[in-house]
């Protein structure tokens, strides 16, 4: 594969970005990654593992085009595998378990998380129900724009917590972070939307992936539902 700018020939994308750094990566930091805008010596500034470049978002890990190529890499059965394989063979070694939140540390780490995640909806004034994703709640606000009715958050309904709610549609509007691609989830969902189907409701459901993608489309999608 070649460079897009310099035209040296890798095969490892973000290993070319770390040798070739001043042309290359501004190059594809601004094909890719123009979120990234972040000022000098902000305390927000992360840099991405794999690149370098500076993240937009303070909680990231890898920027936009780093996350893609191992998403495109990982698509890979085989190489999905592996990954796995070394990385539960990696958690043994370093922590007695196959995944490193079922050992001690993990599961601190996981209980900190969860307060936290409970301070914020408390800052926030939020009732205390299960846990909010960060891009759930910035979904919701948007959408909110896009309609005179309330989307009620994460109200108790039929034994359920709807992330959001609108009572005069009967609109059930539910976010799916990445666990919920996970069989048993699926198959959880599917049985949580029949109890809201029988009693009337319909179901919006959005993927956290597609959200991120192309919001317009969500929006758009949404717009045509509460106009019928």
């Amino acid at each position: 594969m070649l460079c897009e700018f310099c035209r040296r020939d890798f095969k490892q994308l973000y290993r070319h970005l770390k040798q070739y750094s001043d042309e290359c990566y501004s190059y594809y930091l601004s094909k890719y990654n123009k979120e990234c805008n972040f000022p000098e010596g902000s305390l927000a500034t992360k840099f991405c593992k794999e690149c370098k470049t500076k993240l937009s978002d303070h909680r990231a890990t890898y920027c936009a085009f780093c996350r893609q190529h191992y998403y495109n890499v990982m698509k890979d059965p085989l190489i999905n595998a592996k990954v796995v394989k070394k990385r539960k063979i990696t958690c043994l070694e370093r922590f007695g378990f196959d995944n490193f939140f079922k050992s001690p540390e993990g599961k601190h780490i996981a209980r900190l998380n969860r307060i936290k995640s409970i301070e914020v909806q408390k800052l926030n004034g939020e009732p205390l129900y299960p846990i909010i994703g960060n891009d759930e709640r910035l979904c919701l606000d948007e959408l909110s724009k896009h309609t005179e009715f309330e989307i009620i958050r994460n109200r108790s309904l039929f034994g359920y917590f709807p992330d959001g709610l609108i009572d005069e549609l009967k609109l059930d509007i539910e976010f799916d972070e990445e666990h919920h691609n996970y069989l048993l989830s699926r198959k959880k969902d599917s049985d949580r939307d029949k109890v809201f189907k029988g009693h009337g409701y319909q179901v919006l459901r959005i993927k956290k992936k597609k959200w991120i993608d192309d919001p317009d489309k969500i929006i758009k999608s949404f717009k045509n539902i509460i106009k019928h």
